[in-house]
């Protein structure tokens, strides 16, 4: 089951309408130039009559979909392969158009091998997603590293699948 809830934030001079999806294998954000845009009056819902600030101007009626992805990998392994690096390149021009975002980058594990072990591996993978950000562009100040080992599980790790969807990391907007 998915929910869906709308947003909306400034992007440059303009009110842009932000529709965020949360499903089960999604972590997505808010913005918090949201706080801004409502403080000052200018955050709208793109089904407001008019189509106009509280303050007069001009809304934004186009709805931009932000997804961020979440990033899986192999059974003790750090390697980031084909369709992972694609879901970062494509990260990386999301965050070409908001360049005030900073991400929380969380490393998690699945429930083989030992706590300390698992420790290290998911701080291993959250630093592989931000070392390929950084080669591709995106400032390091924008990004900081967390680890959660297994201990914040998505699925459940008695099957192999839900083992697969403990590998991972997700990003969180700060």
């Amino acid at each position: 089951m998915a929910f869906r809830s709308g947003l909306a934030i400034p992007k440059g001079n303009a009110i842009q309408s932000v529709s965020m999806m949360f499903t089960r294998k999604l972590i997505l954000f808010s913005c918090a130039a949201l706080l801004c845009a409502v403080c000052s009056g200018t955050a709208r819902s793109p089904t407001d009559s008019g189509g106009q600030t509280s303050s007069g101007a001009a809304c934004c009626r186009e709805s931009t979909y932000v997804t961020l992805p979440v990033i899986y990998f192999s059974s003790n392994s750090t390697v980031l392969d084909a369709s992972e690096i694609e879901k970062l390149d494509r990260l990386r021009k999301i965050l070409g158009g908001y360049d005030q975002m900073k991400l929380l980058v969380v490393g998690h594990t699945d429930s083989q091998g030992s706590v300390a072990y698992n420790q290290a591996l998911s701080q291993r993978r959250a630093s592989a997603v931000v070392d390929y950000l950084i080669s591709r562009g995106i400032d390091r100040e924008r990004l900081e590293r967390a680890a959660h080992s297994e201990s914040q599980p998505m699925a459940t790790n008695a099957s192999a699948n839900g083992r697969a969807e403990n590998r991972r990391v997700v990003f969180i907007e700060h």
